[in-house]
C-alpha cells in the first residue's frame, strides 16, 4: 500500500541506532535523533507478541506463559527474536511516521497534547494510581509519561496516515 511505499522511501534517508546488550537502559533506538526509551519499546514488544500469540493460537487466553517463545518460525529464529525485530521495526516506523507528518505541517497540537495528558491524569484520578499502574502494566506500560507519550504518538500516527490518504503527493519522494 501507499504507506509500504512510503516507509521504504522514508527509511533510505533514515539514521537509525539500535542499542544492544545488558547497558540498554536509557535508550532503545534513535531514529534521526528521536529516542525510543527502554519504557515505550516495552509496549511494543508486548503489543507484537499479544498478536503473534493470537495468530498462533485461535484460542490464545491473553497468557503469554502459554506460548513456546523459544519455537521456531518460518525465518529460521526463534518467536521471541521475531517479536523483539517486529517491535523494532513498530515503533521505528511509527516515530518515521510522526516525523515524516511534522515535515508536512501534521502533529498534535498543544491542545491535542493537553487533552492526550489529561486523559491519562484524568483516569488516574477517578480510578487511583494503583488501578492506573495495574492497566498500564497490564499493556508493559511502566509510567504516565510513557503513556502519554505513546497515546500522543498514535494518535499522530492516525493523523498523518489519514493526510497520506487525503494527499499521497505530498509524502511522495524521487
Amino acid at each position: 500500500g501507499l504507506g509500504d511505499v512510503y516507509k521504504r522511501q522514508a527509511q533510505k534517508d533514515t539514521n537509525v541506532t539500535v542499542a544492544k546488550g545488558p547497558e540498554v537502559t536509557k535508550e532503545v533506538v534513535k531514529v534521526n535523533d528521536q529516542e525510543i526509551s527502554v519504557g515505550e519499546f516495552q509496549y511494543y514488544v508486548y503489543n507484537t507478541a499479544m498478536m503473534k500469540a493470537y495468530s498462533i493460537d485461535s484460542g490464545f487466553t491473553g497468557d503469554p506463559t502459554t506460548i513456546d517463545w523459544d519455537q521456531k518460525t518460518e525465518s529460521g529464529k526463534a518467536l521471541a527474536e521475531d517479536v523483539v525485530n517486529e517491535a523494532l521495526d513498530t515503533a521505528i516506523s511509527e516515530v518515521l511516521t510522526v516525523q515524516k507528518g511534522k515535515e508536512n505541517g501534521v502533529e498534535n497540537s498543544a491542545d491535542q497534547q493537553s487533552q492526550a495528558d489529561q486523559a491519562v491524569d484524568s483516569f488516574i484520578a477517578q480510578s487511583g494510581q494503583e488501578q492506573f499502574d495495574l492497566t498500564a502494566n497490564a499493556m508493559a506500560i511502566n509510567s504516565a509519561d510513557d503513556y502519554k507519550k505513546l497515546y500522543s504518538r498514535m494518535m499522530t500516527v492516525q493523523a498523518v496516515q489519514d493526510d497520506i490518504q487525503a494527499n499521497p503527493d505530498k509524502y511522495m519522494t524521487n
